[in-house]
């Protein structure tokens, strides 16, 4: 007797595996989507550059930074001695560390403040610790300014600088800087700052 074929439809087994094309389709998809986000990524920095480029336009149109730090009232004898914005020198991705560093010379200062008046609090009940308020005074007035400018100032420019080299980096090899190749571009740019 011979064999008829039958003229029901194939139907893979389930355990069988899927053809080549699919694995390859699946692999192209990948890197479809990863191209994708690539180009996302670039046009998002893309869009950064020309925000953060219209923004220098139209500093060099007013005449350039005015100073903006310290905040002191219009009618006063001394104005702002610094520039300091931190949408406009710092990387996005720096700009919340920044802020804390920020934050904590501010409680260094408030601490050094504090200070004073618990030396006055002890000189009230010692008279004898009268140095040590006199100290405190000092300290406030000589610690403040310097921390600021020999502690805050150099980091606020380190990370303005590597805003800088970042923008250098995108433009040189498209690539970004990660890892121990950011501790040591951190470092260079600080030594640089100083």
């Amino acid at each position: 007797m011979t064999h008829v074929p039958s003229t029901q439809p194939a139907i893979m087994k389930p355990t069988e595996e899927s053809p080549a094309y699919t694995q390859i389709s699946k692999e192209h998809a990948l890197a479809q989507a990863e191209l994708l986000k690539r180009q996302e990524e670039l046009e998002r920095k893309a869009a950064e550059l020309d925000r953060k480029e219209r923004e220098m336009q139209s500093v060099n149109q007013q005449g350039g930074r005015k100073n903006n730090w310290p905040p002191l009232p219009e009618n006063f004898p001394v104005g702002p001695c610094f520039y300091q914005d931190f949408s406009v020198d710092i990387p996005v991705e720096f700009q919340k560390t920044v802020k804390i560093m920020y934050y904590l010379w501010m409680f260094h200062t408030g601490t050094l403040f504090l200070n004073i008046f618990g030396c006055l609090a002890w000189f009230y009940i010692d008279a004898t610790r009268g140095v040590d308020f006199v100290l405190s005074i000092l300290w406030f007035l000589l610690f403040t300014p310097c921390s600021f400018v020999c502690w805050y100032r150099p980091l606020y420019g380190a990370f303005s600088l590597l805003y800088m080299y970042f923008k250098l980096q995108d433009f040189k090899d498209g690539e970004t800087v990660g890892g121990f190749r950011l501790l040591l571009v951190l470092i260079r740019v600080s030594l640089l700052a100083l």
